[in-house]
C-alpha cells in the first residue's frame, strides 16, 4: 500500500502527458484503477484456488503409496 501511495504522490504522473502544471490527484482517478486491478486479480486467484485446487498438481501425487514398492523414478546409481 505504501508503494502505491508513493507511486501516485502529488505531481508524479499526469494522464494528459507532457509537462503540465496541473496536478492529478491520487484519490478519484488512480485509486479506482488500482482497486479494480486488485479485485480482478484476487477474483482470478480465488477462482483457481477454490474451484479447481488440483489444477496445477502433478499426477504422481495422486497415486496411492505402496510401502513394499520402490517408485519407478528412483533408481540405484
Amino acid at each position: 500500500m505504501i508503494h502505491i501511495l508513493l507511486l501516485h504522490s502529488v505531481g508524479s504522473t499526469s494522464p494528459r502527458g507532457g509537462d503540465t502544471v496541473e496536478v492529478t490527484h491520487f484519490f478519484p482517478l488512480f485509486l479506482h484503477k488500482d482497486l479494480s486491478a486488485v479485485f480482478t486479480l484476487l477474483t482470478i486467484y480465488l477462482g483457481v484456488i477454490l474451484l479447481c485446487p488440483n489444477f496445477f498438481g502433478h499426477p504422481i501425487n495422486y497415486v496411492r503409496a505402496d510401502p513394499l514398492l520402490t517408485p519407478v523414478h528412483i533408481v540405484p546409481e
